[in-house]
């Protein structure tokens, strides 16, 4: 019954801590023409031959703002086909009035926080990348659809910006989702790892299994860093949704 019950972050998973590289990393700059309140760096034709990447891509569509959801759904559900070519990036959410998806590339002109480089540069083959500007509409969409539990969700909300890399390993089959937490001191950081870590276990509260962290690391790079495994075939069932 409680397998039944866990949500798309469960598995197997840890807090990994820090991403201390980023100070060595560049910029991540995207091709849209402005901020939105998430962007995306998909890898098409990846997301084409994995388990759950078409479900994974839709599923960004719920980020959206409702009107649109459906809509977008159906946009990044053609994005991830054979032949789609390089990375693609996209731009929509929440009060955006003119996304920018497929077929609608400008010139760069967003720039990602330096963990999203460190985050695609610890990926040989990244699925995608998402960024999200607004962390409370992310939290509560991700809490809403069953991807985070409501303290994770929480603190996720609480976070200055969220960045998550999504990856895939063929054996055994998982669904590799690294969520990075950047905050807004060192002291906030710590305080949100350490709840996270008290947590640890409770998959009603969190939908993943949380293990102790190094706060010293965290209070120096203001970031909580949770890598998640989730089985792929509960990955694919989760993210098809409604």
């Amino acid at each position: 019954m409680l397998r039944r019950r866990l949500i798309l972050l469960s598995a197997l998973s840890a807090v990994t801590l820090g991403l201390g590289w980023t100070f060595w990393q560049r910029s991540v700059t995207m091709s849209l023409g402005r901020p939105h309140p998430v962007v995306v760096r998909a890898f098409p034709d990846r997301l084409a031959r994995s388990v759950t990447g078409p479900g994974l891509l839709a599923a960004c569509g719920w980020l959206d703002d409702s009107t649109r959801a459906a809509a977008t759904r159906a946009s990044l559900t053609k994005l991830a086909s054979p032949g789609q070519g390089g990375p693609t990036d996209l731009g929509f959410g929440p009060g955006d009035a003119s996304p920018e998806l497929p077929g609608t590339a400008s010139p760069g002109a967003v720039t990602l926080p330096l963990q999203a480089s460190a985050l695609l540069g610890s990926a040989d083959q990244p699925l995608l990348l998402l960024h999200a500007f607004d962390p409370g509409a992310f939290a509560e969409t991700s809490r809403r659809r069953g991807w985070l539990g409501p303290l994770a969700a929480e603190i996720a909300g609480s976070a200055n910006a969220v960045t998550a890399l999504v990856t895939e390993s063929a054996a055994p089959a998982l669904l590799q989702v690294t969520l990075a937490l950047e905050f807004a001191d060192g002291e906030s950081a710590e305080r949100a790892l350490r709840r996270l870590t008290d947590a640890r276990g409770d998959f009603g509260q969190l939908g993943f299994a949380a293990q102790p962290g190094y706060e010293r690391i965290v209070r120096r790079t203001r970031l909580v860093v949770i890598r998640l495994d989730v089985d792929a075939s509960l990955a694919r069932s989760k993210l098809r949704g409604r």
